[in-house]
């Protein structure tokens, strides 16, 4: 008969198993925690662009300048469209797939469960850098959703920044497709 004695009471010192705290969200390669990440991104950045749309409808509820010159009318409708395609629809249908295609499909998780993570946190990276375009010499850009060159041409380092943000964004985005 054979046994381990453990004398000095270091049985449980091992760190094995998940992360604990904040650490879990950030190492995280389950798919279900992954999952509501971005779905708890697509939301916070659904509030931040709807806000941007109460402003601009403010502005638009009587005739005249009311809250804010016409640059930052369209700054706002810019940022908004943005935000609200690439922040909140698209990482949408990226968080409900992680929560439902491993599920549906009998998996234990995602195909490659770290570059899952790793779409996910380019997200919000992006999504400051886009948002910093506020806080740039010229303002945010301006030049509609869509980036047409009548008003896209007009702008300055914050165009550059922007078109960096979408990119990161689409990166992400082409990653999380990978994984579905």
């Amino acid at each position: 008969m054979s046994a381990v004695i453990d004398d000095h009471g270091h049985a449980g010192d091992h760190a094995h198993g998940p992360a604990k705290g904040l650490m879990r969200w950030v190492l995280t390669t389950n798919h279900k925690d992954i999952g509501t990440m971005y779905l708890w991104f697509s939301f916070c950045a659904f509030l931040l662009g709807g806000s941007f749309a109460m402003v601009i409808r403010a502005e638009l509820f009587q005739p005249g300048l009311q809250l804010f010159q016409p640059a930052v009318f369209n700054q706002l409708t810019t940022m908004h469209g943005l935000i609200m395609i690439f922040g909140a629809i698209m990482p949408s249908l990226v968080g409900f797939a992680n929560w439902q295609v491993p599920l549906m499909i009998g998996a234990s998780d995602m195909a490659f469960p770290r570059l899952n993570n790793w779409s996910f946190w380019l997200l919000p990276a992006a999504g400051l850098l886009l948002i910093s375009t506020f806080f740039v010499p010229g303002g945010a850009i301006s030049g509609g959703w869509t980036m047409y060159p009548p008003l896209y041409i007009q702008g300055g380092i914050a165009y550059d920044i922007s078109i960096l943000a979408i990119h990161i964004m689409g990166v992400s985005s082409i990653m999380g497709a990978i994984n579905i």
